[in-house]
């Protein structure tokens, strides 16, 4: 029953990892580009 539980688990939280994880990333160039064109 554990094992089963923790492979659903790692199922679900390993795309959310990467989204988040290339969220950030995305995010992160956005914010350089506005603060290099120094728009508010």
């Amino acid at each position: 029953m554990v094992n089963e539980d923790t492979k659903k688990e790692n199922i679900n939280t390993f795309p959310r990892k990467v989204m988040n994880l290339t969220r950030d990333f995305l995010f992160g160039k956005l914010e350089e580009k506005v603060k290099r064109s120094g728009l508010p």
